[in-house]
């Protein structure tokens, strides 16, 4: 039987690709943006999708909603702009405050394991007050809390992508876990990835 996973903020559904492909069973995605839901339910015809805002989630509306009362792994990356290094303005985001409800839903079914994606910025100073305060409710909730900086480009894409990833473990879950290791000794260039491939074809405009 397959681990099931939930994605929170699914987006178009680039992340519950990579569940699949793990070998998970999605048993349900949100997003709280109309153009996002349509594109998901397009790519992942077999995986239920709900337009929610992840905040107003408990325990009861999943139930409603068909979701299991447990489930192996809830992952996501909740909205980044709050703590991107780009940013320019006021630190204060009313999207920072997701970063928490991301866990607290986690809590809400019991997940096994959490996983969540981010910017770096998160842990720079627009974003580690937040951290702090969500691995203290993580740690309140019953998760031992492990966070590092991956690189995509360490592990075969053709693009230097730093993100933080922060896993969550539920106390009573046993067995061992670790962050993976860079699979490649040299990072692809984007020439590399797409050499071979057949030239586009040619564009056709029809005036009316």
């Amino acid at each position: 039987m397959k681990p099931t996973a939930i994605d929170l903020f699914c987006g178009a559904g680039g992340l519950s690709l990579g569940l699949q492909s793990a070998g998970f069973n999605v048993v349900g995605a949100f997003d709280a943006w109309e153009p996002a839901v349509r594109s998901y339910r397009q790519n992942f015809r077999d995986h239920p999708c709900f337009m929610e805002d992840v905040a107003e989630l408990t325990s009861e509306r999943l139930g409603r909603l068909g979701l299991p009362r447990e489930v192996d792994l809830v992952a996501g990356g909740p909205p980044c702009q709050g703590f991107s290094i780009q940013r320019i303005g006021d630190d204060e985001d009313a999207r920072n405050d997701l970063v928490l409800e991301f866990v607290r839903v986690a809590a809400a079914v019991r997940a096994k394991v959490f996983l969540m994606e981010n910017v770096t910025g998160l842990l720079g100073v627009r974003g580690r007050l937040v951290l702090n305060r969500f691995e203290e409710l993580a740690q309140t909730l019953g998760y031992e809390v492990r966070t590092k900086v991956l690189n995509a480009a360490d592990f075969g894409l053709p693009q230097m992508r730093k993100r933080v990833f922060v896993v969550g473990i539920r106390h009573d879950v046993s067995g061992a876990f670790a962050f993976p290791e860079p699979r490649v000794l040299r990072h692809q260039t984007v020439a590399e990835a797409l050499a071979g491939l057949p030239p586009p074809a040619e564009e056709r405009c029809t005036m009316p």
